[in-house]
């Protein structure tokens, strides 16, 4: 589901589930437990990247429909999870987007710390609106605090934008060659796992911590109205009418 490959003092994490790496519970699951892997091993730096032309689609939409409340209960909990452990995780990660990363694909590219995106036909962008469900609030504050003063654009318009115009909005820092996309994002984590672990770690914290805090001060409350809205009737509704129109194309 996620692999791990050496390359010198850096672990490269590969999303690797179905055909676009969509998120489910499983997945969801899976992030924190290879950080917490990746973090015991003695890496100095993580890659994050996808397999195949896409980075990530988002969220499993067919699972939601499927598996009813609740599934859709355990995803937003164990999807805020990830996000956060991504977001607050010690050691410098940068994001190597390789293709697509639409929704919450966009979110988790937004919660490294770097991101480098290959340029061609890639799109980035949360589009969740345009699905019709909310945000976690973990998700929605990733995004805020990632893109700054384009946070209600990106977001409430839900476009997915070519790589220039992602890079431009926030969501990543780079725009470089598809050949070189792994090697520059090897570099850039290289360098930036050369700092010493304790102070990067307590600078990460200082830059990011009030918003972690929180986030985990707020959530159970926010959470539990999103969680009933992304199973109301009109939200599934609307989930439904996206899937088929993506089934029809």
């Amino acid at each position: 589901m996620i692999s791990i490959e050496r390359s010198g003092s850096t672990a490269v994490m590969r999303l690797e589930h179905g055909k676009v790496n969509a998120l489910d519970v499983e997945m969801c699951q899976a992030v924190p437990e290879t950080l917490k892997r990746v973090f015991g091993e003695g890496y100095r730096a993580v890659v994050l990247t996808g397999r195949g032309a896409v980075f990530s689609a988002g969220v499993d939409l067919f699972r939601i429909l499927d598996g009813g409340p609740d599934y859709t209960d355990r995803l937003v909990a164990t999807l805020s999870e990830a996000l956060l452990a991504l977001f607050r995780f010690p050691l410098p990660v940068v994001a190597a987007v390789n293709g697509h990363a639409i929704a919450g694909g966009a979110v988790i590219a937004c919660a490294c710390d770097y991101g480098l995106v290959a340029d061609g036909p890639a799109c980035i962008g949360v589009s969740e609106l345009a699905v019709g469900v909310p945000y976690p609030l973990s998700a929605l504050e990733i995004v805020r605090h990632a893109t700054g003063s384009h946070a209600e654009e990106v977001i409430f318009t839900a476009r997915n934008y070519p790589p220039a115009e992602a890079r431009d909005r926030g969501f990543v820092n780079e725009v470089v060659p598809a050949d070189e996309l792994l090697g520059r994002a090897l570099a850039t984590a290289e360098a930036l796992g050369s700092v010493p672990t304790a102070s990067y770690q307590a600078t990460k914290h200082g830059l990011r911590g009030p918003l972690i805090d929180m986030v985990v001060r707020d959530q159970r409350v926010f959470d539990a109205q999103i969680r009933r809205l992304w199973s109301s009737p009109e939200v599934t509704a609307s989930i439904r009418g996206f899937v088929d129109r993506l089934r029809t194309g």
